[in-house]
């Protein structure tokens, strides 16, 4: 299907925006050189998925939260995929898997 999934910690990997991506205020010179190197390394992952012609998809922790606890947000964001996966010309089989898997993440977690 060529699509990598990554359910990502909105801490570690620094979720722009999210209030959960808070910044430390104890150990911060070690958790900022964390934070440089876990999004530097994301980037590079990605990047080279995508070269090789591999979809990528971050699901963050607060989504999985959101979708956790609130169905009709969860629908809409199962809905918003599927949309954006037939737009990128997906087949039907594509946004079904990862649907799934989403649903698994959220069963699981």
């Amino acid at each position: 299907y060529n699509t990598a999934i990554f359910v990502h910690g909105c801490y570690w990997h620094r979720h722009q925006g999210c209030r959960l991506a808070t910044t430390p205020s104890s150990n911060t010179e070690f958790r900022n050189t964390k934070f440089e190197k876990n999004t530097a390394r994301d980037e590079k992952v990605y990047q080279l998925l995508k070269d090789k012609g591999i979809r990528v998809l971050i699901v963050w922790e607060c989504t999985l939260k959101r979708m956790k606890s609130d169905k009709e947000y969860c629908q809409s964001v199962l809905k918003l995929l599927i949309y954006n996966n037939k737009r990128a010309g997906a087949k039907n089989k594509v946004y079904r898997k990862i649907s799934a898997v989403l649903l698994l993440v959220l069963h699981c977690t």
